[in-house]
């Protein structure tokens, strides 16, 4: 699979939904992100294997918290990199 070309960041971004719809197909479409899912889901399917009900719940809830603190840092971060380019002074579509 190969890599896509980034959204072009123009204004709508400024959403947090719009910038996390910009950059999900971005993410997916990397062969490394791929790659490490897979090599994720193999791990927690093995720790559902070895677990006991109550331990797997919490831990899926411990991922839960922690991809929503990740989620929240690439909007951060996509957010900081379309206002640095507002600043660097490259013309908006």
């Amino acid at each position: 699979m190969k890599q896509s070309e980034p959204p072009t960041l123009v204004r709508k971004f400024f959403d947090d939904d719009a910038l996390t719809w910009a950059i999900d197909p971005l993410l997916k479409a990397d062969d490394n992100y791929n790659r490490q899912t897979k090599k994720i889901l193999r791990m927690q399917k093995r720790l559902r294997a070895a677990a006991c009900d109550e331990a797997f719940s919490r831990y899926l809830k411990l991922e839960e918290a922690v991809n929503a603190r990740f989620g929240d840092a690439l909007v951060v971060v996509a957010r900081w990199a379309f206002r640095a380019g507002l600043h660097s002074g490259r013309r908006q579509r």
